[in-house]
């Protein structure tokens, strides 16, 4: 019982120690606000596939179309393998 006391009384006296200031909830607002959305992350969440013959796989298994692209020059700017433009 005693241990539990000092535990709790050590906590209070840390959440005290730690009360919200302004700034942090400004910059955590800001932070909020810049945050991509879920929709503009969606690329992001589709299934890639490496190859035809496994992006054929789950084509079948999920009943949906395949999107094929193809890059020539994967060291460019843009490195579709990895899904960064």
């Amino acid at each position: 019982m005693l241990r539990t006391s000092m535990t709790l009384a050590i906590l209070l006296a840390s959440a005290s120690a730690f009360a919200r200031d302004p700034a942090v909830d400004r910059i955590q607002r800001q932070f909020d606000a810049a945050k991509p959305t879920d929709k503009s992350l969606a690329f992001y969440s589709l299934d890639w596939a490496v190859n035809l013959r496994e992006a054929k796989q789950l084509a079948a298994a999920e009943q949906r179309p395949i999107f094929l692209i193809l890059n020539t020059n994967i060291t460019a700017g843009t490195n579709l393998y990895s899904g960064h433009t």
